[in-house]
C-alpha cells in the first residue's frame, strides 16, 4: 500500500528507523502500518493509473471472418 505521513506527523520505518518520505512511499501491508493508519499517523495515497488507447482497444478473435457455426447448422 502507498502511504504518506499525516499533516504534522513524522513516521519512521520500524526496522531501519528511516523517516517515511512526505510525498509518500510503498510500504508492506503489515500490522505496524495498519496501526499507524488507524491512529491517524499516516494517510493512504491513491494512485490513479491511466490506460492508453492501445491498452483498452479489444481485439476480436474472428473479426472479419465468417461465422463457421452458422454454416454447420445449415
Amino acid at each position: 500500500m502507498r502511504v504518506k505521513p499525516a499533516e504534522g506527523r513524522a513516521v519512521r520505518f520500524p526496522a531501519s528507523k528511516r523517516l517515511l518520505k512526505t510525498e509518500g512511499e510503498d510500504v508492506p501491508d503489515t500490522m505496524f502500518w495498519r496501526r499507524r493508519l488507524r491512529d491517524g499517523d499516516i494517510e493512504v495515497v491513491n494512485t490513479v493509473v491511466e490506460a492508453s488507447a492501445t491498452e483498452v482497444t479489444p481485439s476480436l478473435p474472428h473479426e472479419g471472418k465468417p461465422d463457421v457455426t452458422s454454416e454447420a447448422a445449415a
